[in-house]
């Protein structure tokens, strides 16, 4: 009798270590699919591994919908589902760092790890000490690459490539996928080219810099009111001046971001008797366009219709 009450007690535990264990786990990486599973830190990473991957893979995008990316930590139980992730992707370039203090743990139980800033050439930017702009620290790495179809082509590349290393069985079909992928952002970036080839300004206000990768790629000029965390306050100076520059080059647009309030660019939108648009960094999906089944190619879009009526393009 006592064995069998010490047997029932065994099992018991075993059940209760089991299910603890089952809900620490992100739904998206539990079930019993038998493909590749991914998680990035945030959508465009996500968006581009779930197009190479199709169905061979299932994508965990971390950063839920209507969250800013810069400001999320992830959660015990989002922790927890990495390990069970065959490729996790992140930005790096201190956009994500939570993602650097996890790797090497991640990497010690064999999960693939990949920082796209460690094989990009990423670009620098100079941010404000107080009032002045310094390059005392060698700048920034701007880690909004994605906002350059080029970037994002080299982007998949990388992504490809290690889809292929983790399951050699599909590297045919990952590359025609990526191939297809490739051939839809050389449309966006002629889309791109020819919306913005007769334009009357070729500088802008945007929320925050985040849009260095785009403006070098179509020869426009932002000026950012903050750097590059959307939540960082610009000083009075700052807003001054900046005020000025839009009455200088006659901008009469003042961009604002899908995640973070728009009451700094409706002050100077105002203040300029000009209006504010959104221009979306497309860092993460907002609730309503992860529902109405927005993509980066419609946002992406969409940016460009609002590019120009800025830039009052014919």
């Amino acid at each position: 009798m006592k064995k069998f009450v010490s047997l029932v007690v065994v099992l018991a535990l075993v059940l209760l270590v089991w299910f603890l264990y089952r809900a620490i786990q992100p739904p998206e990486l539990v079930d019993r699919f038998s493909g590749l599973r991914i998680a990035s830190t945030i959508y465009p990473l996500g968006f581009v591994a779930e197009h190479i991957g199709g169905i061979s893979v299932r994508v965990a995008v971390l950063t839920p919908p209507g969250v800013e990316a810069h400001e999320f930590e992830p959660s015990v139980q989002d922790i927890a589902g990495l390990y069970n992730a065959d490729l996790f992707l992140y930005v790096g370039a201190h956009f994500d760092p939570w993602a650097d203090r996890l790797r090497p743990e991640l990497e010690a139980n064999g999960v693939r790890v990949i920082s796209l800033a460690e094989s990009l050439n990423l670009s620098r930017i100079y941010h404000r000490d107080g009032e002045d702009v310094t390059d005392r620290d060698g700048g920034s790495l701007d880690p909004h690459f994605w906002l350059d179809p080029q970037h994002l082509v080299r982007a998949t590349s990388l992504i490809t490539q290690a889809l292929q290393s983790i399951d050699p069985g599909k590297q045919d079909v990952y590359q025609q996928r990526a191939d297809e992928f490739v051939a839809s952002l050389t449309v966006l970036e002629d889309e791109y080219r020819s919306g913005l080839s007769e334009c009357t300004l070729h500088d802008a206000l945007v929320s925050h810099d985040a849009f260095g990768y785009l403006g070098d790629r179509f020869n426009i000029t932002f000026h950012a009111v903050s750097g590059l965390s959307p939540e960082s306050e610009p000083t009075p100076r700052t807003l001054a001046e900046l005020t000025k520059l839009a009455e200088d080059k006659n901008i009469r647009v003042v961009f604002f971001e899908t995640l973070t309030s728009p009451r700094i660019a409706e002050t100077i939108a105002r203040e300029i008797g000009g209006m504010a648009l959104m221009l979306n960094p497309i860092e993460g999906l907002t609730s309503r366009e992860a529902s109405v089944g927005s993509t980066y190619f419609t946002l992406m879009n969409m940016n460009l219709k609002n590019l120009r009526t800025a830039l009052q393009c014919l």
